[in-house]
């Protein structure tokens, strides 16, 4: 993957986990048009598409809080103590995750639900937010 489409899945999971799923939130929160980040957020090859260059990738993570270079997969390194506390992700749960990110949060809701009816009956039923996928 190179640096433009590690960017745009970074800018996916940003509108996704810290805009309620908003391209309008996003733009407004990075200062650019709902229409030009949903350009943004275009896959490679698509008519349209804009690429995050240097200084919009900088612009994101100042606005975000995030550490330089995050835009471009740098993690900053924990140390050893924090390392030692973060869970072994297995790949079966980092592809629901990547599933689930390009999911609307009703979707996101209804997959919820369905894990914990796998769990059994002792887990609760999740309050569902926003508009229902499902036609009226």
């Amino acid at each position: 993957m190179d640096k433009y489409e590690q960017r745009r899945q970074r800018l996916l999971w940003l509108r996704d986990h810290e805009c309620d799923g908003s391209s309008a939130e996003l733009g407004r929160r990075i200062e650019r048009e709902a229409s030009y980040v949903t350009r943004m957020l275009y896959p490679e090859g698509k008519a349209g598409k804009k690429r995050i260059g240097e200084e919009l990738a900088d612009l994101v993570e100042h606005k975000f809080s995030k550490p330089k270079g995050w835009m471009d997969g740098v993690e900053a390194e924990l140390a050893p103590a924090e390392e030692a506390k973060l869970p072994a992700v297995d790949p079966i749960t980092m592809e629901v995750v990547a599933l689930m990110a390009r999911m609307s949060p009703a979707a996101k809701n209804q997959m919820l639900w369905a894990a914990k009816m796998l769990l059994g009956p002792d887990v609760q039923r999740p309050q569902i937010k926003g508009k229902s996928d499902r036609a009226a």
